[in-house]
């Protein structure tokens, strides 16, 4: 009986150990102390790499993206960008992070403060592409890996009303 108890413990502990964990986990576990995480907007994950779009603050508002790779068995936080809110019609970054195999992976960011954008479109390797905004508790939010300048934003109708480029 007691070799029972002791092999279904065992056997919960180690699927205990199995689980995933979460976006915001991951997160948690790479921020610096200081920063609280508030919410995660959106996540795109592809091979053994992860995009992150969320809300942290220490001593400011951030709205932060951050690459994400797998080493080993764990997530690591390689590189990070961030926003502060603002009301700025269309706010965008760009920045270049680069994997554990030395491959580039070109990521365009930013915020929209501007009720009129209904969609940004980013320049992607095949042409223009349109991409989601995000809604989040201090503004709306977009991001795009293996993109590039110019970032267009959009009306109701189509017609570029804001744009960045990046040269």
């Amino acid at each position: 009986m007691k070799v029972k108890a002791v092999m279904i413990v065992f056997v919960l502990l180690l699927l205990a150990g199995c689980q995933e964990k979460t976006v915001k986990e991951i997160v948690e576990d790479e921020e610096p102390l200081s920063y609280e995480v508030i919410e995660i907007i959106d996540a795109t994950e592809w091979e053994e790499k992860k995009l992150v779009a969320y809300l942290a603050e220490e001593d400011f508002k951030m709205i932060k993206f951050g690459f994400y790779q797998i080493e080993g068995r764990k997530w690591n936080l390689t590189h990070s960008d961030f926003r502060t809110p603002t009301d700025q019609p269309l706010n965008a970054g760009h920045s270049r992070y680069f994997t554990f195999d030395g491959d580039e992976v070109p990521f365009l960011y930013g915020t929209v403060g501007d009720e009129d954008i209904h969609s940004v479109k980013v320049k992607k390797e095949n042409g223009f592409e349109e991409i989601p905004i995000h809604e989040s508790k201090w503004g709306r939010v977009f991001y795009s890996p293996y993109s590039w300048g110019p970032v267009k934003a959009l009306d109701s109708e189509g017609n570029v009303i804001h744009e960045e480029d990046f040269r």
